[in-house]
């Protein structure tokens, strides 16, 4: 429906929670093609927010079941420079803990923790 109607930022969410239904659902490759998809949406109409939220999805996927750990971090990395751009404190926090908890897989324990 919003293909139809040409909304975009409409199509972007629906595929941004398509995506992370996949990643629930450990259907990673379905997961990566959504979130390319919704990525690629968001980039075009300019909507930092929608990237933000789609960058913390693709690390977190990566660190569930891609275990592309430098990926991940590049993409959570990415996400936290938006998410301080657009000062939000709520993201910024929560791609935080995401990085903690990247670092704790890789096995760097005190770097988890700073």
């Amino acid at each position: 429906l919003f293909k139809k109607t040409g909304d975009r930022h409409g199509e972007a969410k629906i595929l941004l929670g398509i995506g992370r239904l996949e990643g629930y659902l450990g259907h990673y490759s379905l997961a990566r093609s959504s979130l390319d998809q919704a990525l690629s949406l968001f980039k075009n109409i300019r909507e930092r927010r929608g990237q933000l939220e789609v960058l913390t999805s693709f690390g977190q996927l990566e660190i569930d079941y891609g275990e592309h750990y430098e990926q991940a971090g590049n993409y959570l990395r990415e996400a936290l420079s938006i998410a301080k751009d657009i000062a939000d404190p709520w993201n910024e926090s929560q791609i935080l803990c995401a990085l903690g908890h990247l670092e704790k897989r890789k096995g760097n324990y005190e770097r988890a923790y700073d």
